[in-house]
């Protein structure tokens, strides 16, 4: 496959792949040693994502598929929706290594790699049975959600009391803390404003930072009146 690039862009490519290839392999070497250190996997999911941006800009989809390929599994890590390891960590220099390959022009505009190629075809393949195999692993190394079970007389000391329990559930990403308001019978202004402060969204994949959880029909319709209805759970089994 031959593409028509002209000197500047070529050069301006391979300069940028070099430097991001070059982030990826020493990214992923560290976590070779040391697999979960979670802030390799941002940047190293940003690498991942420039290549593949800067491939698609040239029209070389081999290295787009195998760019999102890594770029995906950075991402489902990061998520915790797939747990780093070794064995995952080799799959993925192999990856990198063909991504450089297939991000290969000659100065004539030859590429070296073809979309259709084995080689991509079984990289991609790998790297999504890889991600699979490393699933269930994160599932165990994900936090276990926090559940806070509020008195009856909830009161801005009690959730002050709370306050770096909560803050450190929502620091740990996966499920949000839960309020269970099931005993409360009243609710001060400060206990109020806690909450309202604490739900504040993270994004629109994470949602919520808390959810609340057995609130009393009164309660409910007060919570609903200061801005809380969208944290409302119904209480298990319930409408």
């Amino acid at each position: 496959m031959t593409m028509n690039l002209d000197a500047a862009m070529l050069e301006m490519f391979r300069s940028e792949v070099e430097t991001h290839m070059a982030a990826l392999n020493e990214g992923l070497l560290a976590l070779e040693k040391q697999p979960r250190r979670s802030e390799l996997f941002e940047p190293m999911m940003r690498a991942a994502h420039s290549i593949k941006g800067a491939a698609k800009i040239v029209g070389l989809p081999a290295a787009v598929q195998v760019a999102h390929a890594i770029e995906d599994c950075f991402v489902a890590v990061r998520e915790n929706r797939v747990a780093m390891s070794s064995s995952l960590v080799d799959v993925l220099l192999a990856g990198v290594d063909l991504l450089g390959r297939a991000a290969d022009v000659d100065d004539a505009g030859q590429v070296a790699l073809a979309e259709s190629d084995p080689l991509i075809v079984r990289a991609v393949s790998g790297i999504a049975t890889a991600m699979r195999a490393n699933a269930a692993g994160a599932q165990e190394n994900r936090p276990q959600p926090l559940t806070v079970h509020a008195p009856p007389q909830l009161m801005g000391a009690w959730v002050a009391s709370q306050r770096d329990r909560v803050v450190a559930s929502i620091a740990a990403g996966g499920t949000p803390p839960q309020f269970d308001l099931s005993d409360v019978e009243s609710i001060d202004a400060a206990a109020l404003g806690f909450l309202t402060l604490a739900s504040g969204t993270r994004s629109e994949r994470n949602g919520a930072n808390i959810a609340i959880v057995g609130a009393r029909p009164e309660l409910a319709r007060l919570l609903c009146a200061v801005g809380l209805s969208s944290i409302l759970l119904p209480p298990p089994g319930g409408a």
